[in-house]
């Protein structure tokens, strides 16, 4: 099949993952951290805000639940004197 049968049978076009800047090369030397905006919907214990924490080297992820974006710094600590 020619290149323009194959793209006018795609729903949607892949979109390529970019990496800027060399992945670390020792586990938890660099994470990324995403303290995501407010949730409409409380959970029981009363957070309604995810805070996104993902290691660099090896994309694994936690998040850990926070009752409002001001409150990350507490558990980041908490995080970060764990490792």
């Amino acid at each position: 099949k020619c290149d323009a049968c194959i793209l006018g049978k795609q729903t949607r076009s892949s979109v390529p993952k970019v990496r800027e800047g060399a992945r670390s090369t020792v586990c938890g030397k660099l994470f990324f951290i995403d303290p995501a905006g407010d949730q409409c919907t409380r959970s029981a214990s009363g957070n309604i805000a995810p805070l996104d924490i993902i290691d660099n080297y090896s994309s694994y992820g936690w998040s850990f639940p926070v009752p409002s974006k001001d409150r990350c710094a507490p558990v980041l600590r908490d995080f970060i004197i764990a490792r």
